[in-house]
């Protein structure tokens, strides 16, 4: 549709979030090969991915800006972040407690990390979303594991989800 603001996200872009998006699965099914966990995996990577891919066209430092064609370190890592977190959504019920701690560890680690590099080089306002969404997926996946382990009541839930509200 023309003046359709996707029509300015450049194609480049698009692009590399295919490749990294299809990799990111790939990757997936290899370190989690039983589709039963495998399912949740794709699904939490899949809400991020997606969360970046119908908001590229604020991948720009201010509103009146052109969406840049470079995602920048600051949203790779934040991706990656996400990455881990699928990760960690797939192999928490098989994997042993501190290589599941780990994985979610890193993941919530790499928090200050993207946003250390966002105010060092620049901060777009696809990051700023992408990094928000990120945190409270991080809460939602996190509490739902607890809660499947037993480790907290199922009312926690509710914490990871008030983001989605």
């Amino acid at each position: 549709m023309p003046g359709d603001a996707r029509e300015t996200i450049p194609i480049g872009l698009r692009f590399r979030a295919v490749a990294a998006a299809a990799s990111g699965v790939v990757a997936l099914s290899v370190l989690v090969p039983a589709l039963e966990r495998l399912l949740p995996a794709i699904a939490v990577w899949i809400a991020v991915a997606g969360y970046a891919w119908i908001r590229f066209d604020r991948n720009r430092t201010t509103e009146a800006e052109a969406p840049d064609a470079r995602l920048g370190a600051a949203n790779a890592v934040t991706l990656a972040r996400g990455w881990l977190l699928a990760l960690f959504a797939g192999i928490v019920p098989a994997a042993a407690a501190p290589v599941s701690v780990g994985v979610f560890t890193c993941a919530v680690a790499l928090d200050g990390v993207d946003g250390a590099i966002a105010r060092r080089t620049r901060e777009t306002v696809l990051g700023a979303g992408l990094d928000g969404a990120t945190d409270a997926l991080a809460v939602l996946v996190g509490s739902a594991a607890a809660v499947a382990h037993g480790s907290l009541r199922a009312w926690y839930l509710l914490a990871g989800g008030v983001w989605y509200a």
